[in-house]
């Protein structure tokens, strides 16, 4: 079973060894960056990916992230850094944290409507996957992405 967990310090190891395909770590970072950088991040919150008690992805989530403003003036969060590690993707993983994300936001974030996310243009798997979970594609490009124009998708929570 796939859970979202706050990454905690029993499983911050974990989470620091994890990393998506090499080919995939420019759109997402990998564990041993996203993690610390979303621990110094005062808004950003870190969280693993587990299945069956062990780490196998992570997410960041994020309030006050640039990115809300695209679904002003409705209040959102932020998804940020999502990956699967290498060893667990084709499996369902990603597939069952999505399922998994609203609730967990509502949890989290009872006053957000809205998940935003840019996904690079040059990521069609990542643009799929997200699809199928239920984000929308706002046709907004993000223009300010470190790897070049990423497309804009929401989520709406209620």
């Amino acid at each position: 079973m796939v859970r979202l967990r706050t990454v905690d310090a029993t499983l911050r190891a974990e989470v620091l060894g994890l990393s998506p395909a090499p080919e995939d770590v420019r759109f997402s970072g990998a564990g041993a960056d996203v993690l610390p950088a979303a621990e110094r991040h005062a808004t950003r919150a870190a969280v693993a990916i587990v299945r069956d008690g062990q780490a196998v992805g992570f997410l960041a989530l994020d309030p006050a992230d640039p990115i809300c403003a695209y679904a002003a003036p409705a209040p959102s969060v932020a998804l940020r850094a999502f990956f699967v590690d290498e060893r667990f993707q084709r499996q369902g993983v990603a597939r069952a944290a999505l399922r998994r994300l609203p609730g967990f936001v509502r949890d989290g974030y009872p006053e957000a409507e809205i998940v935003v996310l840019t996904v690079n243009v040059t990521n069609p798997v990542a643009m799929g996957v997200y699809r199928r979970a239920g984000f929308e594609d706002t046709g907004r490009l993000h223009l300010a992405g470190v790897h070049g124009p990423q497309h804009v998708l929401v989520l709406a929570l209620r």
